[in-house]
Formats: structure tokens, C-alpha cells, sequence
């Protein structure tokens, strides 16, 4: 949803994939805008705004003017897109610190209705968040995405971990690791 507080508008974008639910919601959304014109959204001055939904590739030179020029470089387009986004990413995370390799699905944060595809469920947070080193597998449904994370320095490393201990079994179980997820991740 862009505003347009100068003149009273309202446009309603529609990415080329973009899912119907998601539409949905954002049309709601933009309604509710239009019924409430709050102040804190710079409508208080209107009695009315217009809606106008705009689908990808049909944008008016005013719309792409207010986003500060004409440029879709600014955003990865799908609208070339071959795979249609009807697949919702699985993430799972890749470890043997219990004797034996596993992967061990992440419950997204962001996924609140199962029933319905959401193409970014998850946020980078799960990723860098987790104690590293780390590996993750993303399966995209077409294409399936290998995360590695990283070996923190000394500097990096908190108390707890230094008990644990960063010897050398730590390395080897590491690279082992990486070698079985790199196979799970091919085969």
C-alpha cells in the first residue's frame, strides 16, 4: 500500500505473484484506511481517498515518481517467475551433537496459518540466532538452499562455550558435518 497524502490516494500494489490471501489482507487493509482516514497516517485533512489497485507492470509514472523514480531495479520482480509461489519453505536445522546426524524442522515465527502457502515464513533471526556453527537446510520447493553459518572467533565466544571447549574434536565434528549436510542437501 503506497499513500499519496497530497493528494488523497491510495494505491493498492499487486506484486505478480502475489498470493490471493496476502491481497486480501492488504486490500482490507487499505479500506480500513479509507473508512478510519487516521492522523496518524496523514489523512485527517480528507473526507474521502480513492482507492487504486495497480497490478505489476501496469504502474502509473506517479506511482513509481513517488517511490523516487522509475527504477525496478529497486525490488526482485517474479513476474518472469517459471515456479508459481504455491510452496510454503521448510527449514531445518542440521546437527549431530546428539552421536547422530539429523535434521530438525524450525516451527516458522512468521507461518500462522498452515493451511495457506506463505513464501517467507521465516526471518533471518532463526538463522543468526541459533549457536553457531551452524547449518540449516531451506527446501524452497523447487530448489533446496544450504546455510552455513559461522566459526566464531575468541572474541566471539561466550563463557559457556569456552567450557565446553573449542578443541580440535569440535573442528572435526564440524567439518563432518558439513560434509553429511552437503550429501543430505544432494541427495
Amino acid at each position: 500500500v503506497l499513500l499519496d497524502t497530497e493528494d488523497g490516494q491510495a494505491y493498492l500494489w499487486r506484486g505478480a505473484q502475489a498470493l490471493p490471501h496476502t491481497h486480501a489482507v492488504a486490500l482490507s487493509a487499505v479500506e480500513k484506511l479509507k473508512e478510519r482516514l487516521p492522523a496518524e497516517a496523514g489523512l485527517e485533512d480528507f473526507e474521502e481517498i480513492d482507492i487504486e489497485e495497480i497490478s505489476e507492470g501496469e504502474e502509473p509514472k506517479v506511482f513509481f515518481e513517488a517511490l523516487g523514480g522509475h527504477n525496478r531495479q529497486l525490488y526482485v520482480s517474479l513476474s518472469k517467475s517459471e515456479v508459481p509461489a504455491t510452496h510454503t519453505p521448510r527449514l531445518f536445522r542440521l546437527t549431530s551433537v546428539s552421536g547422530v546426524f539429523q535434521a530438525t524442522p524450525v516451527t516458522p515465527v512468521c507461518h500462522h496459518f498452515p493451511s495457506l502457502v506463505s513464501p517467507f515464513p521465516y526471518t533471518q533471526q532463526e538463522l543468526y540466532s541459533a549457536r553457531q556453527p551452524a547449518l540449516f537446510l531451506l527446501d524452497a520447493g523447487d530448489r533446496l538452499w544450504l546455510w552455513q553459518g559461522w566459526w566464531a572467533d575468541e572474541r566471539e565466544r561466550s563463557e559457556d562455550e569456552e567450557v565446553v571447549g573449542w578443541t580440535g574434536v569440535g573442528e572435526v565434528r564440524w567439518q563432518a558435518e558439513r560434509r553429511a549436510a552437503m550429501r543430505t542437501t544432494l541427495e
